[in-house]
């Protein structure tokens, strides 16, 4: 966040007050960093749920840090707002290239009470509920840059709660964190190397995204395709097919109402 911004769409989460064991007992799994279940380097790591389910809602996001894992506890309601029992089919994907955990939600949630929470842990920093342009949610947990990372995930009953388990991995490649500010993610692309066509996506709060290649000169803008599912954050997706070759700077404007345009500059070689 830059200096003297402040986002009421942000809630701070503190550690909860219980002891890890009792957080085992809640969850119904093994503790973190502990167990019988693997932690996996990348791609998608677990595959759960049913077709027939009742969780309409993201209702709770609560963590905790052990034996330097972190743990991410995410509960669910239904759509009458009591504690849902079952999920619809769910997918949780690590991706360190683009410094994320994605839990990517059936298409039955389709609300939440929580937009984003700053996580103090070992190697998550931030958790954020996204509103997808293909009409689901995802919950995006950005990851530490400076540390390797592995993750697990289970599906756990009576309430119905999805738990996602990331520790540090020394012997694995440093994740590369997201670009952006308070107000604006991008995810793609990363930097360095690319070529047309461009896909560049992300997520914001602003009201409209924009786009656009510089040399030195003011971009073209290109208008962002933004997800219209009502969340506090939308993902944003926009295609750039052509235009100049060598170093250039990708220009990516949020525009807020009553505020001044930001900026996120992202440079690339474009081949």
């Amino acid at each position: 966040m830059l200096a003297g911004d402040t986002d009421p769409t942000v809630a701070t989460l503190p550690p909860p007050t219980t002891t890890a064991a009792q957080v085992t007992d809640i969850t119904g799994g093994p503790e973190c960093a502990t167990g019988d279940l693997d932690f996996v380097d990348e791609g998608v790591i677990a595959t759960m749920g049913t077709g027939s389910a009742d969780a309409a809602a993201v209702n709770e996001l609560r963590w905790d840090t052990e034996l330097g894992c972190d743990r991410f506890v995410v509960g669910f309601a239904t759509a009458g707002g009591s504690p849902a029992s079952s999920l619809g089919q769910t997918t949780v994907e690590l991706l360190p290239g683009r410094g994320i955990l994605r839990v990517r939600l059936p298409p039955a949630v389709v609300a939440t009470s929580l937009a984003e929470a700053t996580v103090d842990g070992t190697v998550v920093t931030r958790a954020v509920v996204v509103g997808l342009i293909e009409g689901s949610l995802a919950i995006d947990l950005h990851l530490d840059s400076t540390r390797g990372v592995r993750a697990r995930s289970f599906f756990a009953r009576a309430p119905a709660r999805l738990v996602v388990d990331v520790r540090a991995a020394g012997d694995r490649p440093l994740v590369s964190p997201p670009a952006g500010t308070f107000d604006t993610v991008v995810l793609t692309p990363r930097g360095g190397v690319a070529t047309y066509p461009l896909l560049v996506n992300g997520y914001t709060t602003a009201a409209s995204v924009t786009v656009g290649i510089s040399e030195g000169s003011i971009p073209v803008p290109i208008e962002a395709k933004l997800a219209g599912n009502g969340t506090p954050w939308a993902e944003f997706e926009a295609t750039v097919a052509s235009g100049p070759i060598g170093t250039v700077e990708l220009v990516v404007e949020s525009a807020m109402p009553d505020a001044e345009p930001r900026r996120i500059r992202i440079l690339l070689d474009l081949q």
